[in-house]
């Protein structure tokens, strides 16, 4: 995140008059996209591995619907590069898609993520 404040100046003759600085204005870049590598099924769970990239955390839908309707949402932590889903129903086809976000706060102490793209929609069949 960056953190950044403003001001005006007016050049007159050879002296510079500045307004005051204006609120700190907070920025976060976007975390880069990552792909899904593999993904594997065995016992009604599917186990999903990603190419790291840097940022905070990943975020992983999962859903029996193509258009991603009604997704779950599992979250992974910024090390992981693989995440096992469980409780899944044998013989379903789930889609799945994964992207990083960065998590930053704003001077006035909330908490903000930036998310970076989806990765490609992957299907697979539970075993």
């Amino acid at each position: 995140a960056y953190k950044f404040k403003m001001r005006a100046y007016k050049t007159v003759g050879d002296i510079n008059i500045y307004s005051d600085f204006s609120s700190i204005f907070v920025a976060c870049t976007m975390p880069k996209s990552t792909s899904i590598k593999t993904i594997g099924t065995k016992s009604k769970s599917i186990t999903i591995t990603w190419a790291k990239v840097s940022c905070t955390g990943y975020q992983i839908q999962y859903s029996t619907s193509k258009d991603m309707k009604n997704a779950k949402v599992i979250t992974a932590s910024a090390s992981s590069t693989s995440k096992k889903i469980q409780s899944l129903t044998k013989g379903k086809r789930y889609y799945i898609r994964i992207r990083p976000y960065k998590k930053y706060q704003k001077t006035n102490g909330k908490t903000y993520y930036s998310y970076g793209g989806y990765s490609a929609k992957k299907s697979i069949i539970v075993k």
